[in-house]
């Protein structure tokens, strides 16, 4: 390493100094990501000390290709799939350093390691309030996933004294546990699914967790998914025991518009049945995806 390697960023999470010479700058760099490493799980640890070779285990290798191949034979994987977790590490480390002065929480630390390939979900609307039904597949992308952090919003068309929130009832359906439930603001409950054993790597894993909310409780008009990991596919189908005037699709937009009647939104059918149904494919993580429906109600 020569003099000026280590940036302005770089410099901010370490002790670096100008007259520093390259076995400190070394030293001192090697102690800020060994600091960060802590912060990760153990598969993405992993993948970060075979790229820089460090550690007892890569240390040795002077060849990147020796140590990719290492590691894809730890994750009973080829080297293409061993590079994909090394460059998906440097990103979880990126966003690490970049708030390295508050480690990662457990709840944050859970968000990773696994994306959704399918989210099937059915909501009902009736006199007896509102029951959400949702089935996901998800696919491990870590060597040990014991559980996954998820949330669920139940926003109140305007300020309230009484949110609907605390209201809300979480069970689990199938292929896990309901564990660390906490209300995390007056809107939104976040809570962790524990699974009966820990997937491995690339595993496909189903689940289904079942959401009530009672019939006095007063919730905005609609209902979107807002995957904050990537989510291939999602199905949404909504019944209505009062049908709605309007219902309208909401696909990849901010989750601040979902209420805000001036943004225009397509209408979409609605069966005899007072059913809608939509899917979306390849979904934004961030974005929010799925309808809304008019408060002017009329009878079926």
């Amino acid at each position: 390493m020569e003099s000026g390697t280590v940036g302005p960023s770089l410099a901010q999470l370490g002790t670096f100094h100008e007259d520093d010479d390259s076995a400190t700058k070394i030293l001192k760099l090697s102690k800020v990501l060994s600091s960060l490493l802590s912060d990760l799980d153990e598969s993405e640890a992993e993948a970060i000390s075979a790229a820089l070779g460090m550690g007892s285990e890569y240390g040795g290798m002077p060849m990147l290709s020796q140590r990719i191949n290492r590691l894809a034979a730890k994750l009973s994987a080829d080297p293409r799939t061993a590079r994909r977790r090394i460059d998906d590490a440097f990103a979880v480390l990126a966003a690490a350093a970049v708030s390295s002065t508050k480690p990662i929480s457990v709840d944050e630390s859970a968000k990773r390691g696994w994306h959704a390939r399918c989210v099937r979900t059915i909501v009902l609307l009736g006199s007896n309030g509102i029951e959400v039904l949702e089935l996901r597949t998800v696919v491990s992308e870590t060597l040990d996933l014991r559980q996954i952090y998820l949330g669920f919003s139940t926003p109140a068309p305007d300020r309230t004294d009484h949110p609907p929130q605390p209201r809300l009832q979480i069970d689990a359906l199938y292929g896990g546990d309901i564990v660390e439930r906490r209300i995390e603001t007056t809107a939104r409950t976040g809570f962790a699914l524990k699974f009966p054993r820990p997937l491995k790597l690339g595993e496909v894993y189903e689940y289904g967790v079942r959401f009530r909310i009672p019939p006095d409780a007063d919730v905005a008009p609609y209902y979107v998914l807002v995957p904050w990991v990537m989510c291939e596919e999602f199905d949404l189908r909504v019944k209505f025991e009062t049908v709605p005037e309007k219902v309208e699709l909401l696909s990849g937009v901010f989750q601040a518009d979902t209420q805000d009647y001036v943004f225009a939104a397509p209408a979409i059918e609605i069966d005899t049945l007072g059913e809608v149904r939509a899917k979306f494919r390849q979904l934004q993580p961030g974005m929010a995806y799925g309808v809304r429906w008019r408060d002017e109600l009329r009878e079926p």
